[in-house]
Parts: structure tokens; sequence; C-alpha cells
């Protein structure tokens, strides 16, 4: 699935994945999406349940969606946060690290 997503930097700014440990990931043509999703869980180093606590401890709420893909070349988990007040927020985190890349909210998207 392709989506086109601006992103708002939370807490720090990426400079390549290099800098901030994740794991580079090639997308192979034709990989079926369980091929992916099983060769993609073999390089993460950070699991599903610990990237998932680092994005609640920024985005307090209730994770709706998750995703373990390769973005522009770096592993990363995304997740479907739904926030108190209603509000979506989709928080990507190195899957090399833990650490919390981005946030994007609905309203961001909003004219």
């Amino acid at each position: 699935m392709l989506r086109l997503i601006s992103w708002m930097t939370v807490g720090l700014e990426p400079k390549g994945a290099d800098a901030i440990g994740s794991p580079q990931v090639d997308e192979v043509e034709g990989e079926s999406e369980a091929d992916e999703s099983a060769r993609l869980a073999e390089s993460a180093t950070i699991d599903e349940a610990t990237a998932a606590a680092a994005a609640l401890a920024t985005h307090p709420g209730e994770i709706t969606e998750t995703e373990l893909g390769n973005e522009n070349g770096s592993l990363a988990w995304e997740f479907d946060i739904t926030q108190a007040d209603g509000t979506t927020v989709d928080v990507k985190v190195d899957a090399g690290n833990g650490t919390v890349l981005a946030a994007d909210t609905d309203e961001d998207h909003e004219d």
C-alpha cells in the first residue's frame, strides 16, 4: 500500500538510517505480503511490543493498526493510535533502536 504522508519530526531530526540505527532493507519484486512480513520481522531488532510501548509513551491512546515496513530503505514499525480526543496519530518507530521517528495526525492533512 502506497501512502503519501507529510511527517512532523518528534524529538529528533532523522539524518539517515545509519544515524538512527534502523536496519536497511530492500524491496523484493513480486514478493508476497506474507513473505515480506516474515523477511522484515527477521531484520527488526526491536520487537512489536517494545516499539508499541515507545509509540504510546509519546502518543497515549489505543493502537488500532500496526505494520512493520520498508520506509525508504529503512525498517520501521508504524502504529495508528486513536487518542482520547478521537484524533488518530500515525507514529513511526525505528525497528533498530526503538526511537520514535515521526508522527502525523489527521489534522496535518486538513486544508
